[in-house]
């Protein structure tokens, strides 16, 4: 991941692999959407997360609310 273009930041957390994230506001792309989705189910309990707790983790990931992408978010999850 050294080539990274210009107009994103990789965030690193304990809890998350390595995640593109836009550094402006606007909402991420499909991919990047499904990219930590799969991160984020990786590292938790399926047993004891609800979809809301999914969409809250992403959105602070992303660090922008990620509402209005809730059906893709929830479709992704599902599948």
């Amino acid at each position: 991941m050294a080539n990274v273009a210009p107009t994103a930041h990789n965030v690193a957390t304990s809890s998350y692999n390595l995640v593109q994230v836009p550094q402006s506001s606007q909402m991420p792309s499909d991919d990047a959407i499904v990219s930590a989705i799969s991160s984020i189910l990786a590292s938790t309990d399926l047993a004891s997360v609800s979809m809301k707790q999914v969409r809250d983790k992403f959105s602070h990931v992303f660090g922008i609310d990620m509402s209005p992408r809730r059906e893709f978010i929830n479709q992704t999850i599902q599948s």
